[in-house]
């Protein structure tokens, strides 16, 4: 096993490392449409292919036939150091919640609960600034609803962090979240990219609600990612980090620290 993961590094380092002169290549979301290549691949999220100059499609090849979502990016104003776009994006979760039914030990969902077909829709608006040619510092806010969830039981909710955060909108109706991020250069072989999202759900008179009355909040979730972007060759980037964790879940209040890691390929 070592020596495949050996080989593995050795065939990545066999491209050039990239050099301050070169575009900035960012490693997370962003306002801008890829314009040198038009696509890139990300392991662990969603990867990007543009269709023009203003308009591409994301998805992440790894979770899409057990979790389909898509993605589209328009981009409406794109000036020297300022850009927005829009983000239009549908999830279909049912697949996902059906897979982890189980009775046994590697079940999240009991059996006996039916999950109807239910749709998740999300629209919303990202900012990305140019402070100069190799720092960016982004801002969005996404609006979140559900379709066809009111018959999902409040039992099979996945009480976990970034998941839960993420399907919460199919039991609380309504979610909006928000945004910032900062990638900066360090120099010719690493990035820094940090970022913190906060998810709110503002509805309270749902069956989730009803459901743990002694942990009614269940509104507020919050993500901070803190990641060392290894520039591994012009074509190859390497993501490692850390993501502190706070959320309101039906068991109550709690934090966790998890590993961050990716591969990106341009």
């Amino acid at each position: 096993m070592k020596k495949y993961i050996f080989l593995i590094i050795i065939f990545l380092m066999n491209y050039n490392i990239s050099n301050s002169s070169e575009l900035f290549k960012f490693s997370d979301k962003n306002s801008f449409i890829p314009e040198t290549n038009n696509y890139y691949l990300s392991l662990f999220t969603f990867s990007e292919y543009t269709f023009s100059e203003n308009l591409s499609l994301s998805l992440n090849p790894l979770s899409f036939f057990i979790s389909p979502s898509v993605e589209l990016k328009y981009s409406f104003y794109k000036d020297a150091d300022l850009a927005f776009s829009s983000l239009h994006s549908v999830n279909y979760p049912t697949l996902l919640l059906s897979l982890v039914k189980s009775s046994g030990a590697g079940g999240f969902i009991s059996p006996e609960f039916e999950i109807p077909n239910m749709v998740s829709v999300s629209n919303g608006l990202i900012s990305t600034f140019k402070i100069d040619s190799l720092n960016y510092i982004s801002a969005m806010i996404l609006i979140d609803f559900a379709l066809n969830n009111k018959n999902l039981s409040p039992a099979t909710s996945i009480d976990l962090p970034v998941i839960f955060p993420r399907t919460a909108v199919l039991y609380k109706s309504l979610g909006i979240s928000f945004t910032c991020i900062s990638e900066n250069y360090i120099d010719k072989n690493f990035n820094f990219n940090g970022s913190v999202t906060l998810f709110s759900f503002p509805l309270t008179a749902t069956k989730i609600d009803d459901e743990y009355p002694e942990h009614s909040n269940m509104r507020y979730f919050t993500e901070i990612n803190t990641n060392l972007v290894w520039k591994v060759s012009k074509k190859v980037n390497i993501i490692g980090g850390a993501k502190l964790c706070y959320g309101e879940y039906p068991f109550g209040g709690k934090w966790h620290l998890l590993p961050n890691i990716n591969l990106i390929i341009f």
